[in-house]
């Protein structure tokens, strides 16, 4: 996919390329949809229409640094030098 993801376009993929019924067959309750904070994710109408599907959905911190131990070093470091 080239350019910018809307919403009107994530909605079409998780709908009509059947991701979503793909995950409810194959993992039923179990299912867990993690996105990211694109602006296509989290649109008030992704939002509700998410809500209304009742999708569990991850929570998504909007910093990832301790996902990355050297940047949470280098940050420590910093401040002790």
């Amino acid at each position: 996919m080239e350019g910018t993801l809307s919403q009107v376009s994530y909605r079409r993929i998780l709908e009509e390329k059947k991701i979503l019924p793909f995950a409810w067959e194959t993992f039923c309750e179990n299912f867990l949809l993690q996105d990211d904070n694109a602006p296509c994710h989290k649109a008030k109408k992704i939002q509700k229409f998410l809500d209304f599907e009742d999708v569990n959905r991850l929570p998504w911190r909007l910093t990832v640094q301790i996902w990355n131990p050297f940047d949470t070093l280098w940050a420590k470091l910093s401040t002790r030098l």
